[in-house]
């Protein structure tokens, strides 16, 4: 059984699934009125209502696939005890990137807020300066409406990137923030000679991003997560994907996780040198990494700074 809570537009809701050898079977979605342990069994009991007799499949329940909330644990505890079922609790291995990128998302806001670093966007600017650039970066190079998605990419190439270091946010749910963010600092020189030989009056969006490339502050954090994501969260996100790997062999990998984000915690300066997610030999760097650990004395002390701020937040939802 595979179950899942989501919150959209102030309302909450929960949605069980179940999985044979054979197939993968949606049971239902429903709203719910908060996220507690008590509420989500409700729900899982009087989803299964509407078809059958819910003890009738929980007993045959072998195992339950949630992310890693407390919250879960308890539901797969009364499931287990209401039905004197002994099922397994397995967890997902990609749910905690999404949980590294909302609180860093979080954190980031509060971060301006105390560096008083001004919207780049209009009036109604939703993200946070730096997720804001990080996400324009994006648009001026996918086709979404705005943006350049001809001129800036041609310009990328005849400079020699081919792969341009940045993902479109639409289809891409995890680990965007980070790599975009290595993407956004690897190319900052290279877009601000863009903006300045143009020939064209800059739109806005272009002008968003030119002003918020000359922010060091927004800088220094768009580095401290690429550096995050070279170290932490793209080495994780390589092994959860790996088709050769199961649930439970994700769990030491899981537990190199946490004694990373413990190491780098209490020493923030590591991650800008030797420490790594797997033992091991490192791959050559490319040139966007490169770019990100290249000291820079103007960067380096802000970065370490928003290293151990976000660092912690990140701690907090292992």
């Amino acid at each position: 059984m595979q179950r899942d809570a989501t919150t959209k537009r102030g309302h909450h809701y929960y949605t069980s699934q179940l999985t044979t050898a054979e197939n993968t079977f949606t049971v239902g979605v429903a709203e719910v009125i908060d996220g507690k342990a008590t509420t989500y069994v409700s729900c899982v009991n009087e989803t299964f209502s509407n078809i059958c007799d819910p003890r009738s499949v929980l007993n045959k329940v072998s195992s339950f696939m949630t992310d890693r909330s407390a919250t879960e644990q308890k539901v797969n505890n009364i499931l287990n005890e209401a039905t004197d079922n002994t099922a397994e609790s397995f967890k997902c291995s990609v749910h905690p990137l999404l949980q590294f990128s909302d609180v860093c998302k979080k954190e980031i806001v509060d971060i301006e807020k105390d560096l008083k670093i001004k919207g780049f966007g209009n009036e109604r600017q939703i993200f946070s300066s730096t997720e804001n650039l990080i996400r324009t970066i994006s648009k001026l190079i996918y086709k979404d409406g705005t943006g350049d998605p001809l001129y800036v990419p041609t310009y990328l190439r005849e400079k020699g990137i081919i792969n341009i270091p940045i993902v479109s946010f639409r289809g891409n749910r995890f680990n965007t923030l980070f790599f975009n963010a290595a993407g956004t600092f690897f190319l900052q020189s290279h877009l601000m000679d863009y903006f300045k030989t143009s020939k064209c009056t800059l739109n806005f969006t272009e002008n968003c991003i030119f002003n918020a490339l000359q922010d060091d502050n927004i800088l220094a954090i768009c580095r401290a997560l690429g550096i995050i994501f070279k170290v932490i969260t793209q080495p994780y996100w390589n092994e959860a994907v790996n088709e050769n790997r199961n649930a439970l062999q994700m769990e030491p990998i899981y537990q190199l996780l946490i004694q990373l984000l413990e190491t780098a915690s209490e020493n923030p300066s590591l991650l800008q040198n030797s420490i790594q997610l797997l033992p091991g030999p490192t791959s050559p760097l490319d040139p966007a990494t490169e770019i990100l650990f290249k000291p820079s004395s103007s960067l380096v002390a802000a970065t370490e700074s928003f290293f151990e701020t976000l660092l912690y937040k990140i701690k907090g939802k292992i």
